[in-house]
């Protein structure tokens, strides 16, 4: 049983026993001699935890999971036969967040609400998890051509008062945010 590299705490069951300690980033080996019935059960924590990116920011996960910030976007027909023609979309929402969050321990800075799996459950108003955290927009972080600029090396000031924003899966987001700068605290 592959067991993923983000799984630090999974335990591994046989017919509800407990096996032996399990190692993120490994297999697991079961063997023995099969009954009919007999049940496995692999328990994967789905602890939040952040990587480091560029210019020290920090990009969220939780499980298999990466989040984005959730962005209001405009699309604007360019050309082509709907619904498989071009588009250009815009962003109609602020975008440009510093995480206020403890790095050794962000599962105190976010608030994970699981929702019921409704299709298509990656669209941005159906995602089945959604991460709340508290940012500040970043003023000076802007647009370079026709896209988000860099993230400003963290830790950055924040240019207005902390605000709750919401964090869905990447694959629910069209228009995407997913390294945030860490603001100063």
């Amino acid at each position: 049983i592959r067991i993923p590299g983000w799984a630090e705490g999974a335990e591994i069951f046989i017919n509800g026993k407990k096996q032996d300690t399990v190692e993120p980033g490994t297999f697991y080996t079961i063997t023995r001699t099969w009954k009919k019935k007999e049940e496995v059960a692999l328990k994967l924590p789905l602890k939040p935890r952040l990587t480091r990116r560029y210019n020290d920011s920090v990009a969220v996960h939780r499980g298999a999971l990466t989040f984005s910030l959730k962005i209001d976007s405009e699309w604007k027909h360019i050309r082509g036969k709907k619904p498989a023609a071009d588009y250009e979309v815009h962003p109609i929402s602020k975008w440009n967040y510093a995480l206020i969050i403890d790095s050794n321990q962000p599962e105190k800075s976010l608030e994970v609400r699981e929702k019921s799996v409704k299709m298509p459950c990656f669209s941005e108003d159906r995602a089945p998890v959604v991460i709340t955290v508290k940012a500040g927009e970043v003023q000076s972080w802007g647009m370079e051509g026709a896209s988000a600029a860099p993230p400003p090396p963290s830790p950055v000031s924040l240019s207005r008062p902390p605000e709750d924003v919401e964090l869905i899966p990447y694959g629910a987001a069209k228009l995407r945010i997913t390294e945030f700068p860490v603001a100063k605290l």
